[in-house]
């Protein structure tokens, strides 16, 4: 590998369990105009980012009633986590990612969404590259065109904060309550949507035809 930064350790954490109700179906097997599958997209350029980092490594947490987003995905260097309380909520699956990280030690977690499959690989470097040149903050986020999105990295210091959230909300109240410690990354793209409909698919397809 070449042109890595460090020292900062980094677990890039996709988050894949969900069930995709409102698209009616597994929306991450839908796939792209070259019939890559969305969780394939997003997680290729999670790995391409964690070739960029010194000490990173990806982990994607799936939905054991999904096990194809895993396979899809199995020739990736990444681990699988299952989360079989995914019904409960997103939180459970961030949970599940975070205690992995925290197991191996990873100084910082970056959380990436699975069905954003516009993620550019430069984006969790960016992010990692900013908590790593400080000064410290414990939270570090995406934002296009002035629009606070995803990724978003959290230090270690947080992981506990993390684990305890609960329902649906995913670490948004985490997010919240240290909001006036959290930096920015600026990115000169407009934000990318979920895919959590027919009609954002459609649209996805149209800019990625």
């Amino acid at each position: 590998m070449t042109n890595q930064i460090g020292p900062t350790s980094s677990a890039l954490i996709v988050l894949a369990a969900g069930f995709g109700r409102r698209m009616r179906e597994q929306k991450l097997l839908l796939v792209d105009g070259q019939g890559v599958p969305v969780i394939r997209r997003t997680v290729t350029a999670a790995c391409q980012a964690a070739d960029a980092l010194e000490r990173s490594q990806v982990v994607l947490i799936c939905n054991p009633e999904f096990p194809d987003v895993a396979t899809v995905c199995n020739d990736l260097p990444v681990g699988v986590q299952w989360n079989p309380r995914a019904g409960e909520g997103m939180s459970t699956s961030l949970s599940a990612g975070i205690r992995w990280a925290d197991e191996r030690q990873f100084d910082c977690a970056v959380v990436i969404l699975g069905d954003q499959p516009e993620l550019r690989s430069d984006m969790p470097v960016e992010l990692v590259r900013t908590h790593l040149n400080g000064p410290d903050a414990p939270i570090v986020q995406a934002r296009y065109q002035g629009v606070p999105g995803h990724p978003i990295l959290f230090s270690r210091s947080l992981y506990v904060e993390l684990c305890a959230v609960s329902g649906d909300e995913g670490g948004r109240s985490v997010l919240h309550a240290h909001r006036d410690q959290c930096k920015y990354v600026d990115f000169s793209t407009e934000p990318f949507p979920d895919l959590d409909t027919p009609e954002d698919y459609s649209a996805f397809l149209r800019r990625n035809s």
